[in-house]
């Protein structure tokens, strides 16, 4: 699970109790190549993503969190996207578990597959590596949503 450090769902009591048995890693998004100093935390059950608990060391600059004006942008949606950095310490985090736990890895697709790195695909071009849903199940109503 991942949600911005300060964020209330941390104080759910439902979560407060998970966070009692499992772990839970912050890091600042500027230490992994971010652009301004984010804290974002991941709660998980395996400890081996504490290691991603980077933390800001103070050393660079920060981009301001005001609207931007010329763009009209809020800075929050600019800075939702991991820092390049952070995706490839997460991946080789995942890839070292699934092959501790003897799981057969597939390579990544090299250079002129269908799949390319860094770039977001038409829905229809590829199929989802994980479906978003188990089942549909198809229903009418016999009124209309409000």
């Amino acid at each position: 699970m991942e949600n911005p450090t300060n964020s209330w769902l941390w104080e759910l009591p439902c979560i407060e109790f998970l966070m009692s048995h499992m772990f839970f890693t912050t890091f600042h998004s500027c230490a992994y190549g971010g652009k301004r100093l984010k804290s974002t935390s991941f709660f998980t059950n395996n400890p081996v993503f504490l290691v991603l608990c980077l933390q800001c060391d103070g050393q660079h600059e920060h981009l301001p969190w005001g609207t931007d004006m010329e763009t009209q942008q809020f800075p929050t949606a600019l800075e939702a996207e991991y820092p390049k950095r952070l995706c490839e310490d997460y991946a080789t985090i995942l890839l070292d578990l699934g092959q501790s736990q003897g799981l057969q890895i597939t390579p990544y697709p090299k250079a002129g597959d269908k799949m390319h790195p860094l770039k977001q695909h038409a829905r229809r071009s590829l199929p989802p590596l994980v479906p978003e849903y188990a089942k549909v199940f198809p229903c009418s109503s016999p009124t209309s949503p409000i």
